[in-house]
């Protein structure tokens, strides 16, 4: 029985241990192949460093050995091979770090993030310009005369230098303009025109850093992709058949070779459900027909059945990493406007999902979906117009100070 990912945000180093892994490459492929500059929103721990991680290492190092026996290590209807790529250059970019930092530090910080890339890829060091735009630019241009046949860019959590500032309105303004110059500079030729692609990852979406404005195509409703990041109720059948039996075993205390077929069927079906109630129902399907479920939450439960003598339906995914800035930002400032919409369904119209406002004006419940607490209805299509129903996951404000509830 393969152990379960816990915690690993290494795609190749899962993979080297041989830990339980759910293969998503179909859904990558479809990414890499129909998009060459894509922004996707997901909740914090969904998997997008991992998601991040797997495509560095498919056009970096190939088909082998890390994606053998996968979806897109097989062939087409006509024996060609699903993928035939070359190899590139990858410049993977983490912004999760860069948190509470002034300017000047957040400057020195990437150029000594681009400069490991740089003695990886064994480039010389760049050095810190005027902005980190231009050091870029320095880079970039380092890059593409080594390598001509361009790159690939992969920035994860693209905007959390930001959302570490929102509290700081001058500190806010100058890290917003930083990034700004930078993702507008990669917009142009003469650093897109070398990118084989380019994928921008984050929580929230909002104004001060227009995905739209930057050439990025925004998939993060693309019903083809509803699926690359979180687990299905199949894929928890299929991966988690061992997991699944442990918990069935000591949730009603009989050994799973004692049951016969329909009975075992019976709390199969009554463990998915339960399941899903927790830890499902998340939609990222603009046509409203897939759902997923929380893989961090699903990993850590069934891994805590297996070790622990009770099997606990627990909130892992709220209980892990805290609250988002910008939602914690927006609880103390609009605390009255959560409670109106808690353990209630409420709508919320295509316009405002599509077009993302200023953090200090965003709506409270697009502010909740982005961060996983409200989620696309099952049912509700994003190609219909008008409003989406939308459902709660979770208690977001019970991670604030008394003082701020009082």
């Amino acid at each position: 029985m393969q152990r379960i990912t816990v915690g690993i945000t290494s795609f190749t180093q899962a993979k080297n241990k041989d830990l339980l892994f759910i293969d998503k490459s179909k859904e990558l492929l479809y990414l890499v192949q129909h998009y060459k500059f894509a922004f996707l929103s997901r909740p914090r721990q969904f998997g997008k460093s991992l998601l991040l991680g797997a495509i560095k290492t498919l056009f970096s190092k190939g088909i082998e050995p890390y994606f053998k026996g996968t979806y897109i290590a097989g062939c087409n209807d006509d024996g060609s091979p699903r993928w035939d790529e070359p190899l590139y250059p990858v410049v993977s970019l983490d912004f999760s770090g860069c948190v509470n930092e002034s300017l000047d530090t957040f400057r020195q910080l990437f150029v000594a993030k681009i400069n490991l890339i740089a003695s990886k890829l064994d480039l010389e060091p760049i050095h810190l310009k005027r902005n980190i735009a231009q050091s870029f630019i320095e880079f970039s241009k380092k890059l593409v005369k080594k390598y001509p046949q361009g790159y690939v860019l992969l920035i994860d959590e693209y905007n959390t230098p930001l959302n570490h500032s929102i509290g700081d309105s001058i500190a806010f303004e100058k890290i917003r303009n930083e990034l700004h110059y930078l993702y507008a500079n990669i917009k142009q030729s003469k650093i897109s025109a070398h990118l084989r692609f380019m994928l921008v990852t984050g929580i929230t979406h909002y104004e001060e850093l227009s995905v739209p404005y930057f050439n990025l195509k925004d998939i993060t409703y693309d019903s083809n992709l509803a699926t690359i990041l979180g687990f299905t109720k199949d894929e928890i059948l299929y991966y988690f058949k061992d997991y699944l039996k442990i918990a069935i075993e000591k949730l009603h205390h009989c050994k799973s070779e004692d049951l016969d077929n329909t009975t075992y069927q019976a709390y199969l079906d009554d463990l998915l459900k339960t399941l899903e109630t927790y830890y499902g129902n998340y939609s990222f399907d603009e046509f409203g027909k897939k759902t997923v479920f929380s893989p961090w939450s699903v990993n850590n439960f069934f891994k805590a059945a297996d070790l622990q003598e009770k099997v606990c339906f627990d909130d892992y995914w709220y209980d892990a990493g805290g609250l988002p800035p910008e939602l914690e930002y927006y609880l103390k400032h609009h605390f009255k406007d959560f409670l109106k919409i808690y353990q209630n369904q409420c709508h919320l119209s295509k316009f405002t999902i599509k077009n993302p406002c200023s953090i200090h004006e965003i709506d409270f419940r697009y502010i909740l979906l982005q961060t996983g607490y409200l989620s696309l209805a099952k049912g509700s299509s994003l190609i219909d117009g008008g409003v989406l129903l939308t459902t709660l996951h979770g208690k977001p404000w019970r991670f604030l100070p008394d003082d701020i509830l009082l």
